[in-house]
């Protein structure tokens, strides 16, 4: 498949259904490992309950050295309140090393925007409250997509102090939807990479972090081994600065075929340019061309 290839490293979120019942099997944290991950997502918990394979995930994943980052499934039948007290009462005695995730898309009996921000809101509060007990404590991050929080969602500051982990399935990196300005985590898609990566599953949802190893273990103080170094990419990222521009097969508009598009304050990565005449057409990612300036004007922006 198609699939976004950026500098920054990646990793799975599981849950119980990566698992499959029928078989004694679970989830396989080594070929997790082996098959490239840096980090993992687990679900602990939804409304007062907690998910049936969060004990071995969340054991094993830390026996076999992936930072993890924790998820609870925001649920309308419960305060949010309560349900912060289930999460941090699955996670106290190992809390994640990296992020303690409120995940907010759940549509089903919705009691409505402002009810669903006062849950999300009650949970938030008391979950930093009570992770604050901790010594060392995870970053407080919360979970949605654009079309959800564009719905259901707000633009007030307040959210702004929360990390994003922002799903939007597509091969073009995303803006953030306001008032955040950058997501951290990116849930890019859903391949069908489950046995890859060592679960019972078909499909595993697979994340970027916005970073590389180095910045991915600063960024949560991590200590990591010592990656070797490599040169700084040769060309920066560009963010597209009209409504739509096309992406196309090859450079320039001759003989190319449109296979996709990317929208007003979209972000990509640039892995080559092309000079044809005063034309300048830059390849995005791994799947096509567009046009940084064409016949004179200029279609994307530097940061």
């Amino acid at each position: 498949m198609v699939y976004p290839q950026l500098p920054y490293v990646f990793g799975p979120d599981i849950s119980v259904w990566q698992d499959d019942n029928s078989t004694a099997q679970m989830v396989d944290f080594g070929v997790m490992r082996q098959a490239g991950a840096t980090f993992v997502g687990i679900k602990v918990s939804q409304s007062t309950w907690i998910d049936q394979d969060f004990v071995y995930n969340w054991h094993n994943a830390r026996l076999k050295g992936i930072p993890r980052k924790a998820y609870h499934f925001l649920d309308w039948d419960k305060t949010g309140k309560e349900q912060a007290r289930t999460f941090y009462g699955a996670l106290k005695d190992d809390p994640p090393e990296l992020l303690a995730v409120c995940d907010y898309e759940k549509r089903t009996n919705a009691p409505g925007r402002s009810k669903m921000l006062d849950t999300l809101y009650d949970f938030m509060e008391e979950q930093k409250r009570l992770f604050d007990l901790l010594d060392r404590r995870p970053k407080d991050a919360i979970y949605t997509g654009i079309s959800f929080w564009k719905e259901f969602g707000s633009t007030d500051s307040y959210w702004a102090r929360y990390l994003l982990w922002l799903a939007f399935y597509s091969t073009m990196v995303p803006a953030a939807p306001k008032p955040w300005s950058q997501w951290t985590f990116w849930q890019w898609g859903t391949p069908a990479w489950g046995l890859k990566f060592g679960a019972e599953s078909k499909d595993l949802d697979m994340n970027y972090f916005r970073g590389n190893k180095a910045e991915f273990c600063k960024f949560f103080d991590l200590e990591c081994e010592e990656e070797p170094i490599v040169e700084e990419p040769k060309f920066r990222n560009l963010w597209v600065d009209v409504g739509s521009l096309n992406l196309r097969t090859t450079p320039g508009k001759e003989r190319s075929t449109i296979i996709g598009q990317a929208f007003k304050d979209a972000e990509v990565v640039v892995l080559d340019r092309q000079i044809l005449g005063e034309d300048i057409w830059i390849k995005v990612q791994i799947e096509g061309w567009m046009a940084q300036q064409y016949q004179g004007y200029r279609y994307m922006r530097d940061a």
